[in-house]
């Protein structure tokens, strides 16, 4: 079996840079078991020799969805590879990669450039010296990078922006799969779930986290971690989002007062209400009840 690779290296504009997030490349390759790595030609930026590593001037995400390898960044150190791994390279760090000989591999990536992509890409779980994520196969994560492929390959007015926003999907897909993947218990998922149901139905009420922790099965302090890790709040302050979700819907759609909405959405009483949705919404209900209604 030969090596197959496609590539393509995108113009772009100054509204594509202005846009915030604009794609630079994008290719898959499957390299055999026993082949040389890597193998065909690039644009003298993008050439890369494994001994002596690479530096680009980019954001790259790349997918290995069949075999092992091994990478290697200066900011890393040595890491393996496995099959369902996602590898990020970041502009102006050393790095080089490559596939186990026995096994082979086959990728795909996507190159990009922006003050978006800084941002996204320096925050949460994405960090420069924790570059292999494993998030395992996904046929969701391979479409997208076909879909990018066909839109780059076409070239339609309007591709980058759309391409770009293809980008942030595939970067939301893998910190989503990052977590399902932490959380490879299906029992515990399936309670973090359950008790969001039970949250999203009893939130104008009086409801206590431990009490739902108990009632799907957890002790409070594995069920405050898991939610955490799933969600990205906490129990309590799940509740809290719920609240003040409603109650904007009840600022915008109906006349009632602060009072009678912080007692209808479960807050204790209307100064907490009122203090709480400062503090999370930046003005207090009765200026963004002027705002939403296009009064101000």
């Amino acid at each position: 079996m030969k090596t197959e690779v496609v590539n393509k290296y995108v113009p772009y504009s100054q509204e594509d840079e202005d846009w915030g997030l604009y794609i630079l490349d994008v290719g898959k390759m499957r390299t055999p078991e026993h082949s040389d790595y890597p193998v065909g030609s690039h644009p003298p930026d993008y050439i890369f020799n494994f001994q002596k590593g690479r530096v680009l001037h980019e954001y790259q995400v790349l997918y290995i969805s069949e075999g092992k390898g091994v990478f290697e960044s200066r900011l890393s150190g040595k890491m393996d590879v496995d099959t369902g791994s996602i590898i990020l390279l970041y502009p102006d760090v050393w790095h080089r990669y490559r596939p186990l000989k026995k096994t082979g591999w086959r990728e795909s990536w996507i190159g990009f450039n922006g003050r978006f992509a800084g941002e996204l890409l320096h925050s949460g779980d994405f960090n420069p010296k924790m570059p292999v994520h494993h998030i395992g196969i996904h046929s969701r994560i391979n479409t997208l990078y076909d879909q990018l492929f066909i839109e780059c390959n076409q070239e339609y007015p309007g591709y980058q922006q759309v391409a770009a926003g293809m980008v942030m999907e595939l970067l939301g897909l893998i910190r989503m799969y990052k977590k399902t993947t932490t959380l490879n218990n299906q029992l515990i998922q399936n309670q973090i779930y359950q008790s969001k149901r039970i949250m999203d139905e009893r939130f104008k009420g009086q409801v206590d986290p431990k009490e739902v922790a108990h009632e799907v099965g957890m002790g409070y302090s594995n069920f405050r971690k898991n939610f955490r890790l799933l969600t990205g709040f906490s129990p309590g302050q799940y509740i809290i989002h719920l609240r003040l979700r409603e109650s904007k819907e009840l600022l915008y759609n109906t006349n009632l007062t602060v009072k009678e909405i912080a007692l209808q959405t479960g807050f204790s009483s209307s100064f907490y209400f009122v203090r709480l949705f400062r503090e999370k919404v930046g003005i207090t209900p009765g200026t963004f009840r002027i705002k939403a209604r296009g009064l101000d």
